[in-house]
């Protein structure tokens, strides 16, 4: 749990510093996602200022079993997906196969839910995270109750499809958004 640094500061990073985690400055060769376990690599930003913002609010989003239930998560959040493709456009990280993308290659490498090929929960019928994470509205203090989460039959994605929003590689994989601050050459790529 991130704890406030002298003056309550929760030293969340801002943008060119949370860049700076992949390691990309100043040879944009060497920028690699990493792990949010190795202390290296961009996935550091699991810990700030993904985690510090979580806990810098007062409210749910800084409980993890209800912080879906604060609007603020779907903020902050929403942030650290634009971080991401930030991220991707600047060290150019589109490429599924690159472990400088995505470490987590084959079945050995890490867990199973988080090999690049890995169903996404809820759709992987819950086999990333056996027991504790159901679909969203079937367990408790979690996300409002609703009638809307369907499993679509053929709609399966896997991590590898979240590696390319904007259908870079693949237009099946194209999300539909983008930001104002990426590129939107990949938007056009996939819609053209």
């Amino acid at each position: 749990m991130f704890q406030p640094g002298p003056g309550g500061d929760f030293g969340v990073l801002d943008q060119n510093a949370t860049l700076a985690l992949g390691g990309g400055v100043p040879n944009p060769k060497q920028a690699f996602l990493g792990s949010s376990n190795s202390g290296a690599g961009f996935a550091q930003m699991e810990g700030t200022p993904h985690g510090a913002a979580h806990v810098s609010f007062n409210g749910r989003i800084n409980s993890v079993p209800v912080a879906p239930q604060d609007p603020l998560f779907f903020l902050l959040h929403a942030n650290v997906d634009r971080l991401w493709a930030v991220f991707q456009t600047a060290y150019d990280r589109f490429n599924q196969s690159d472990v400088k993308t995505y470490p987590y290659q084959q079945a050995g490498d890490a867990d199973p839910w988080e090999i690049i090929s890995a169903g996404l929960w809820p759709w992987d019928g819950s086999r990333s995270h056996l027991g504790n994470l159901l679909p969203p509205g079937t367990r408790q203090e979690n996300f409002t109750k609703s009638g809307l989460v369907t499993n679509f039959p053929g709609n399966s994605p896997q991590l590898l499809h979240a590696i390319d929003p904007y259908g870079y590689n693949d237009p099946r994989h194209y999300l539909g958004f983008g930001y104002d601050d990426v590129p939107y050459d990949h938007v056009d790529a996939a819609t053209s």
